[in-house]
């Protein structure tokens, strides 16, 4: 009965690896709120004294960047002999990163808002900030972005990036349920339209969220990266449209994302 209900998690002509589990892979492909909810709740629920600051959701949350600024500006040429940087400090170019409300225990009762945070709903971030999550699902480290290639004419070093040391079988699924979603998830329809050639080769996660403050109005979201032909991730992108009164995520950003990379490879 389980071969006959749950729809393949990957399309035939993109490989190996198709599946029937309805496990985080699933879960991603077809961007079920519910499963995340439950997870969540099963993970977190005997952790929301104090509002939800102390859950698993909120600390990894911030070593992905949320609730900081992120510097764009790197040391040039390491440090000087006094130890402090040698030229202007990461502190003059900041990025906003983003916000949960799991941080703001005023924000409603505790469980409410870990089930909305679950699914990315009462969460602000920003287009650079979830790319680096993109980044780091492909990568396995916390990319940290440059603005600057050089400063004065000196090669900007560029930030260490630190592996987050999370389950690499976890990370498998994770990116076998992003591969699936342009092949047979929410980014199916947009990429066999608009970019059949890379179908077989982006990883990516849709999401679409209501907005708060005009609950009729939805920001579509897609994220996540392609790799080259050698299989090697090589360019990792984030996209959101906002103010849509109909569509979603993997059909708003997902053609959008679709026709950018169409027109990198030329």
């Amino acid at each position: 009965m389980a071969r006959s209900f749950y729809k393949p998690l990957r399309r035939a002509g993109c490989g190996k690896g198709r599946s029937s589990s309805l496990g985080v892979r699933g879960a991603v492909r077809d961007s079920l709120n519910i499963w995340f909810v439950r997870l969540a709740e099963v993970m977190d629920r005997r952790n929301l004294k104090g509002g939800g600051p102390n859950t698993h959701l909120a600390q990894q949350s911030r070593a992905l960047g949320f609730g900081k600024r992120l510097s764009l500006f790197p040391p040039v040429g390491g440090v000087d002999s006094t130890g402090q940087n040698s030229t202007p400090s990461g502190g003059v170019l900041r990025a906003m990163g983003g916000d949960l409300d799991l941080f703001h225990p005023k924000m409603g009762a505790p469980m409410q808002r870990l089930s909305q945070n679950s699914f990315g709903q009462g969460v602000r971030a920003t287009p650079l900030q979830m790319a680096r999550v993109a980044a780091m699902a492909a990568s396995g480290r916390l990319v940290r972005p440059t603005l600057l290639s050089a400063w004065e004419g000196v090669r900007i070093a560029g930030f260490d990036a630190p592996s987050l040391n999370l389950d690499p079988a976890l990370f498998d699924r994770l990116r076998q349920g992003m591969k699936a979603v342009p092949e047979a998830g929410t980014a199916a329809g947009a990429f066999s339209t608009e970019n059949p050639r890379d179908r077989c080769r982006t990883f990516g996660k849709t999401g679409t969220a209501q907005s708060l403050e005009k609950p009729k109005l939805y920001s579509g979201w897609f994220i996540g990266w392609r790799d080259d032909k050698q299989h090697r991730p090589d360019i990792a992108f984030s996209c959101v449209l906002t103010h849509s009164v109909n569509g979603t995520g993997g059909d708003l950003c997902g053609r959008t994302v679709a026709r950018i990379l169409k027109q990198w490879e030329r």
